[in-house]
């Protein structure tokens, strides 16, 4: 008649620091932890402890994740950016090939006052390990309900990112972007291999999924912004649609091409 659903408690703790170094280069170090079974752990309270440390004298059972960022702005409209996230360190084995150590990338450009004023440029690139974000203990993985909680699209994945939007008179904005997305296979057997020092699995061998987005989209506010109206276009392409990323076999090759129109009106009472 009915069913309920038993879950475990997990607990994430984060720490950050930001070291401006002059007014155009800032660097940014991170350290996350996820962990579960038991209760909450005030030894993760202690902000300047590294939290790899910890993590060893408490018995290397939870998951460990670590980053770091550097901003460099040639002036107020221009600033170009690197972002490096790691799933996992073993310190004794950096530089081996079984280093248990797993990667992500972001790397963009932003610029403002391109081509008009009030407008902004940015292009992105994002490139994630197929085995971050996923652990030898499921309880640790870094998903809350199916979801990641780093880059959207989840580990062994890429995307190139194009964004232009104007600021245009009488409260109008136009915003234009594009979207490439690649995404393979995240399966028992890659968790198993990263484990056991096995390195059949490369990147995108199993199949992938791969959707192209352009969009262009028309924004206008009236009454101070209490009224707001908005119309755009789509065209997606996505090839493999079906395709699966916990069992990715039988491949189908199934493509959707479509184009995608939208209309809104939004009205704020307060």
């Amino acid at each position: 008649i009915g069913s309920r659903n038993i879950t475990i408690d997990r607990y994430i703790a984060a720490h950050r620091i930001e070291w401006n170094v002059n007014e155009k280069l800032k660097l940014v170090a991170n350290e996350s932890v996820i962990y579960a079974v038991r209760g909450f752990d005030f030894h993760y309270l202690m902000a300047l402890a590294p939290f790899l440390h910890i993590e060893d004298y408490l018995g290397d059972l939870d998951n460990i994740q670590m980053g770091s960022e550097i901003s460099y702005s040639f002036n107020s409209n221009r600033q170009i950016y690197l972002c490096f996230y790691m799933d996992e360190l073993t310190p004794e084995r950096i530089f081996k090939k079984d280093n248990h150590n797993w990667f992500a990338w972001q790397t963009g450009i932003k610029l403002n006052n391109l081509v008009y004023i009030n407008d902004q440029f940015i292009f992105e690139y994002n490139w994630v390990d197929h085995r971050v974000y996923k652990h030898k203990f499921e309880m640790n993985d870094f998903y809350s309900h199916d979801q990641p909680l780093g880059f959207w699209a989840g580990p062994h994945s890429q995307e190139f990112f194009l964004e232009y939007q104007i600021d245009l008179r009488n409260n109008t904005n136009i915003l234009f972007y594009f979207s490439n997305t690649k995404r393979g296979p995240v399966t028992e057997e890659i968790i198993f291999n990263k484990y056991n020092e096995i390195y059949e699995n490369k990147r995108f061998d199993k199949g992938f999924e791969q959707k192209s987005i352009i969009s262009l989209n028309l924004n206008k506010w009236f009454n101070y912004k209490k009224l707001n109206f908005s119309s755009g276009i789509e065209i997606i392409n996505w090839k493999n649609y079906m395709f699966d990323i916990n069992d990715p076999e039988p491949q189908t090759d199934d493509n959707i091409k479509k184009l995608s129109f939208n209309f809104s009106i939004l009205y704020n009472i307060n």
